[in-house]
């Protein structure tokens, strides 16, 4: 799908909207002038206009909080909070319909819808280079107070997430980090963004099913596998294309792994991982040095997880049970990979 940019004004609500801001400003008009019930509010904004979120949830129910606009809180009848959610595309139409139906008058002010996919990523776009995650990553946090910046961002990462799940790594790492800082009041950023991962677990070529994933990487590893997946050659390994896709491969792995609930397997895949292994990489003779990709995984592991390695300095013995890499470690992997299993999970 093509990536909606058009703007909207509400006649005595406000001007120059996104499909975000038009859904809270209409939320937001209609509870000060009604103060409504819960049930009332929800009977004029029904959930089936949204979809699988609903247009509005009680705060206190709310579990999945990137999804909704949780900074601004509306307050209806005997001071229930609710809140407003953030996940508009195509659905903004039936929400267009029905505040229209009760008397809001909607013009477009401005539209413009991009069919294809941007050519680099440098034209219209954060720039993604070989120091990838960190001077991504460096640029979102450099622009934490910059809506402007990050709604670009958010934009491209849409767009590209459209046409294929290359930049799925890219769109989780700008969720994490842009929710984790949103209410941290030293670090606060002015928005933040959620990637629903119904929407591209689907694109990525491995099984979805814990157990079987196991069994499919205890065969073959996740970089030969990523390799044939994305037909790309031992060449690419050093390029920004497998940057991101290994960063998106991983999260998706990870988190699957994690419903094993066996810190010890998730241990030992991640251990396989820092070790870099990779029979296709062996066949053609490459050698990047034996820490080429650990680094790279300490990193999504902060960016992703909010884990610092460096509080994980213990001994790690692997005997290969899981995916027959053993080997010895200075990094406490089970503590990391129970970690994860209990934000995951």
């Amino acid at each position: 799908m093509a990536r909606d940019y058009t703007k909207y004004s509400v006649k005595n609500v406000g001007e120059d909207l996104n499909k975000r801001q038009l859904v809270f400003e209409i939320v937001k008009d209609y509870v000060h002038k009604n103060k409504p019930s819960f049930e009332e509010l929800i009977k004029i904004f029904p959930d089936e206009i949204q979809g699988s979120k609903g247009v509005v949830k009680k705060d206190s129910d709310v579990k999945d909080a990137k999804r909704y606009n949780m900074r601004e809180p509306l307050t209806i009848k005997n001071g229930t909070l609710v809140v407003v959610s953030n996940q508009w595309g195509n659905n903004i139409t039936d929400f267009i319909k029905c505040a229209m139906d009760n008397n809001y008058e909607i013009e477009i002010v401005s539209q413009s819808n991009n069919q294809k996919e941007p050519k680099t990523a440098e034209n219209d776009g954060p720039n993604f280079d070989s120091n990838f995650p960190n001077s991504f990553m460096k640029q979102i946090f450099d622009n934490r107070k910059d809506e402007e910046f990050l709604a670009l961002i958010d934009d491209f990462l849409e767009r590209k997430l459209s046409v294929g799940h290359k930049y799925y790594g890219a769109a989780k790492l700008f969720e994490s980090i842009s929710n984790r800082y949103y209410e941290n009041e030293n670090d606060e950023f002015v928005d933040c963004y959620g990637y629903d991962n119904e929407d591209y677990d689907s694109a990525y070529k491995i099984v979805e099913d814990e157990w079987e994933l196991k069994e499919i990487l205890n065969e073959t590893n996740l970089i030969d596998k990523l390799l044939e997946l994305e037909e790309l050659e031992v060449s690419d390994i050093t390029s920004i294309d497998f940057k991101l896709y290994y960063s998106g491969y991983f999260k998706f792995v990870v988190e699957c792994l994690a419903y094993c609930e066996d810190a010890e397997l998730l241990a030992e895949f991640l251990f396989s991982q820092s070790l870099g292994n990779s029979s296709k990489i062996d066949e053609v003779g490459f050698s990047y040095g034996e820490d080429w990709l650990i680094e790279f995984i300490d990193k999504l592991l902060e960016y992703y997880y909010g884990i610092d390695v460096n509080d994980y300095q213990n001994e790690y013995i692997s005997d290969g049970s899981f995916f027959g890499v053993s080997g010895e470690s200075g990094m406490d992997y089970i503590g990391i990979s129970q970690e994860i299993i209990d934000s995951v999970i």
